[in-house]
C-alpha cells in the first residue's frame, strides 16, 4: 500500500476548503452583488416615492420644495416634478433641463420650466413596470453619458408626474472595484492561508509522527525513545498514554526476563536437588537387584534409605508445585478475620512436640491485635521460620517470636540466636535452593521455604524480609489488619 503523509494531505484538504470557501464568496459577490444592489436602489426609491406621494404639491411651492428637499437629503436619486405645462422642480440641472428658468418665488436649487415637455427621452426609456402603490420602474438609456439610469415614476390625479431617477454606472463601477480588491485580496488571502495551513499541518502531525514513531520502536522492544508532546489537548494525553504504555511494556518485560531466568534457574536447581535423593536410590535399588546385599537386615536398610529419599523428593516436588501456583496467582488465598495473637500461640501448640524435639528454648511476647490472614498460609510461613530456625541456629538454639503494630500491618517477628547473614545476600536467599553456605556456615540450603513465603506475601500484597540482630537473624512478615 502506498505510504501517504498525513501532512500533505490535511495541507490539500485544508486548502482545498479554502479555495472552497474563497471561490463561493467571490461567486456569490459576482453574480448576487447586482441583484441586491438593484433592489436596494428600488426600496429606496419606493419608500421616497410613497414619501412623496403624500406631499401636496397645489400648495406654495415653498412649502412643498422643502419637503422634497428634505425627502431627496442624503439619497443618490434625482428627483423630478412635472406637469401638465412643464417642470415644476428638479434636483439636478442635467436631467433634460437645457435652460433652467429661475422664478422670485422660487428657493434656491429648485428650476422651473415652463411649457418644455417631458423632461425624459421617452424612446429612451424601456417598458414601464408596475411595482404597486401606483409606481413604476424602468430603465433610461442616457446617450449624453452613455449610461443606463433606474427611473420611477408615478402619475398623481392632480396631473403631477414624479420622477425619480438614479445612474446605475457609478454604483456598478464602485462594485467592480470592490470586486477587483476582493479578488485580489482573495489571492493574497490564499498565499498566506497556504504559508499557514503547511505550518499548521506540520505543528499537528509532527506529534503524530512521533508518537508514530515511538510506536515503531515499542513493535521492536526498543523502549529508549521518550514521547514528548506539550500541545495541551488529546495529543498530549495521547502521547502520556503511548509513554506509559512504554514504560508498563518495559517493566512488564523485565518481569517477564526476572521470572522466566527465575523458572530457569528454579527448574535448574530442582534438577539438581532431585539428582541426589535419584542417584541414591538407583544405587540402593541396583545393589539389592543385583545380589549385592543378601543380608535381610541390609536389605531391609537400603529399603528404607529409598524410601527416605522417596519422600524427600515428593516433599520437594510437591513445594515445587506450590511455589508454581502461587508465582503464577492462580491460588486464592482464603482470608479470615481473626486475634493474630491467638493463632500465633495456637501453631506452637500445635509444634510443641517439634520445638521440645529440636531442643528450642521458646519465648514469646505477644500484643493483642485483630487481623485478616489466610491460616494456613499463616502457619506455613511460621513453619518455615522456625524451621530455618531449628536448622540454622546455634547451640543456644533461642527463638524469640514478638509483634509490632503499624498504622496498617502487624508485623511479626521471629529471632533464632545464630550466624548473621551479610548485607548483600539478604534478597538472595529468598529465591528457591539459595545456598546457605554463602552466608552460614554450615553449608546446607536454604530449598524453597522462603521463596514460597514470599510467593505468599506477594500474592497479598504485603512485605517479608530479613534483619541482623545482635547473637542471630530475624526473619519477619506482615499481616494486614482489619479495620
Amino acid at each position: 500500500m502506498k505510504n501517504r503523509s498525513i501532512t500533505r494531505r490535511l495541507f490539500i484538504q485544508m486548502i482545498a476548503l479554502i479555495l472552497c470557501f474563497s471561490g463561493m464568496i467571490l461567486a456569490g459577490n459576482l453574480i448576487l452583488i447586482k441583484p441586491m444592489v438593484d433592489k436596494a436602489i428600488a426600496r429606496d426609491m419606493k419608500e421616497a416615492m410613497v414619501s412623496l406621494q403624500e406631499l401636496d404639491f397645489l400648495a406654495e411651492p415653498e412649502v412643498w420644495i422643502e419637503q422634497v428637499q428634505e425627502i431627496g437629503r442624503g439619497q443618490a436619486f434625482d428627483i423630478t416634478v412635472e406637469s401638465e405645462t412643464g417642470t415644476l422642480y428638479s434636483s439636478s440641472k442635467e436631467l433634460g433641463i437645457r435652460e433652467p428658468f429661475e422664478r422670485d418665488n422660487i428657493p434656491e436649487g429648485a428650476w422651473v420650466k415652463r411649457n418644455h415637455g417631458p423632461i425624459f427621452p421617452i424612446e429612451r426609456i424601456r417598458e414601464w413596470e408596475d411595482r404597486g402603490d401606483g409606481i413604476e420602474f424602468s430603465i433610461l438609456e442616457e446617450p449624453k453619458n452613455n449610461m443606463d439610469m433606474v427611473v420611477s415614476r408615478s402619475l398623481l390625479e392632480n396631473g403631477i408626474t414624479i420622477y425619480l431617477v438614479q445612474p446605475i454606472g457609478p454604483v456598478m463601477n464602485a462594485v467592480q472595484q470592490a470586486n477587483n480588491l476582493l479578488i485580489g485580496g482573495t489571492l493574497v488571502f490564499l498565499l498566506a492561508a497556504a504559508s499557514a495551513a503547511f505550518a499548521i499541518s506540520k505543528t499537528f502531525t509532527s506529534p503524530i509522527k512521533e508518537m508514530q514513531e515511538q510506536v515503531r520502536r515499542l513493535s521492536e522492544l526498543d523502549f529508549s525513545g521518550q514521547v514528548k508532546v506539550n500541545t495541551g489537548d488529546e495529543l498530549e494525553a495521547l502521547g502520556k498514554d503511548i509513554q506509559e504504555l512504554s514504560d508498563s511494556l518495559q517493566t512488564a518485560l523485565q518481569s517477564l526476563e526476572k521470572e522466566i531466568d527465575s523458572q530457569k534457574r528454579l527448574i535448574s536447581d530442582a534438577s539438581h536437588e532431585l539428582r541426589t535423593p535419584l542417584t541414591l536410590i538407583k544405587g540402593y535399588a541396583d545393589e539389592i537387584a543385583a545380589g549385592y546385599v543378601p543380608d535381610a537386615e541390609r536389605q531391609r536398610e537400603y529399603v528404607a534409605y529409598i524410601a527416605e529419599e522417596s519422600a524427600k523428593m515428593k516433599r520437594l516436588i510437591n513445594e515445587i508445585l506450590e511455589l508454581s501456583r502461587l508465582s503464577s496467582s492462580h491460588m486464592n488465598l482464603n482470608l479470615e478475620t481473626g486475634d493474630v495473637k491467638e493463632a500465633i500461640e495456637g501453631f506452637f501448640d500445635k509444634y510443641e512436640g517439634y520445638v521440645e524435639e529440636q531442643e528450642i528454648d521458646l519465648s514469646l511476647d505477644l500484643i493483642e491485635a485483630e487481623g485478616r490472614f489466610d491460616p494456613m498460609r499463616f502457619e506455613q510461613i511460621l513453619a518455615n521460620f522456625l524451621s530455618n530456625a531449628a536448622k540454622y541456629g546455634d547451640e543456644k538454639r533461642s527463638v524469640r517470636v514478638f509483634m509490632k503494630e503499624s498504622k496498617e500491618t502487624i508485623r511479626i517477628h521471629v529471632f533464632n540466636s545464630g550466624p548473621t547473614i551479610q548485607e548483600d545476600l539478604k534478597e538472595k536467599i529468598w529465591r528457591g535452593f539459595y545456598k546457605a553456605d554463602e552466608s552460614r556456615s554450615n553449608g546446607d540450603s536454604f530449598g524453597l521455604g522462603l521463596s514460597i513465603v514470599k510467593a505468599i506475601q506477594d500474592l497479598q500484597g504485603l512485605d517479608a524480609g530479613v534483619t541482623n540482630a545482635d547473637g542471630g537473624v530475624v526473619f519477619w512478615f506482615d499481616v494486614q489488619k482489619n479495620e
